[in-house]
């Protein structure tokens, strides 16, 4: 049974040889995961508060708020046509960081923002955009397992050549973890290829060290997930994404289903709906057939930025990377087609 979305199964060695990561983004540090890059990137200066989107993933806002520095967020969103003017009105003062979040890849402004403050991008998203590739932030950041066939692992760069913070070990409790996490990967690839029944022991495996990733200590990324980094061309993975977003938005168009248009870099096919009682109703009616989309993110039901609330309430993330052809993507368009009919 073909199953589509949720955690990656082993599927780098076909796409091997050619540009990697490690080309585009030439001097760089890695980390187990994202939150370990904030980590080492907050803890390498004396900043005392940072701002932070509105519209963001909160466990990495928990996470950072545990950092010693203080969180202050700001009204922004994907496609907000006013995030310049918001940005720069901000009460900023010395000692403050700004964070800006590259959306799916759909944000690609890179207007000059006229700040005195140092600026921090999160690339998670849109790892394979111009504006991730040309920022002249000072620095970046990106969770890589979010866009690449790995089990772990995250990013820091400085686009001005900042100093990186000092590198840090691999800690065998990463090893461990990443080890595990490539189990479950591995057992995932046999389920799909019906040589292995039992759904529960990998789902388990993942949801075990998806909780573990929050405890960790900052370490560097584990070799095996380095190894295949070094060997995927990242060029030939993400232009698949491409092609197959390409394919969902001629079907999905052509049937006016709501959906963010991106033909640049798209992290994901998102579908916009009316309201949350359908995207939750189009959420069980895609599970029923095989496909698990994402909600990213979900917001504090207080949260007094009502723009980017609607947002998070109503967004789908549908997955189309390069695990995926154009028949798959076919697949998943009459399945949200269907619903709509």
């Amino acid at each position: 049974m073909i199953e589509f979305g949720s955690d990656y199964h082993l599927c780098s060695e076909k796409h091997t040889g050619g540009n990697t990561l490690f080309d585009v983004f030439p001097n760089v540090r890695l980390y187990a995961c994202g939150r370990h890059a904030f980590s080492a990137l907050l803890g390498h200066h004396d900043w005392k508060r940072i701002w932070i989107p509105a519209y963001f993933c909160y466990e990495v806002i928990a996470h950072i708020e545990q950092l010693h520095i203080t969180v202050k967020l700001y009204n922004d969103f994907p496609n907000n046509p006013n995030v310049k003017q918001t940005i720069e009105s901000l009460p900023t003062q010395e000692g403050d960081v700004l964070l800006r979040v590259n959306y799916f890849g759909i944000d690609l402004s890179t207007q000059a923002l006229d700040i005195d403050i140092p600026i921090i991008e999160d690339h998670t998203l849109g790892l394979n955009s111009e504006w991730a590739k040309s920022s002249t932030a000072d620095w970046c950041v990106a969770s890589l397992r979010k866009s690449l066939p790995i089990a772990i692992g995250g990013m820091l760069w400085s686009p001005k050549q900042h100093t990186l913070p000092q590198s840090v070990e691999l800690t065998n409790e990463v090893v461990e973890l990443a080890d595990k996490r490539y189990e479950a990967m591995s057992l995932k690839t046999a389920y799909l290829n019906h040589q292995f029944h039992q759904k529960d022991v990998f789902r388990n495996l993942y949801i075990e060290t998806e909780q573990q990733i929050e405890t960790l200590q900052v370490s560097r990324l584990d070799n095996r997930s380095i190894e295949i980094i070094a060997h995927l061309n990242i060029e030939t993975w993400m232009n698949i994404k491409t092609e197959n977003w390409e394919t969902a938005h001629r079907l999905l168009t052509l049937y006016a289903i709501r959906h963010i248009e991106n033909a640049k870099s798209p992290f994901s096919i998102l579908l916009k709906c009316a309201s949350n009682e359908e995207r939750e109703l189009l959420r069980k009616h895609l599970i029923q057939r095989h496909i698990y989309p994402a909600i990213l993110w979900t917001m504090p039901e207080d949260s007094p930025f009502d723009e980017a609330k609607v947002y998070a309430d109503t967004m789908l993330s549908v997955h189309c990377d390069a695990r995926y052809d154009s028949d798959n993507i076919v697949h998943i368009c009459k399945q949200i087609i269907g619903f709509y009919d």
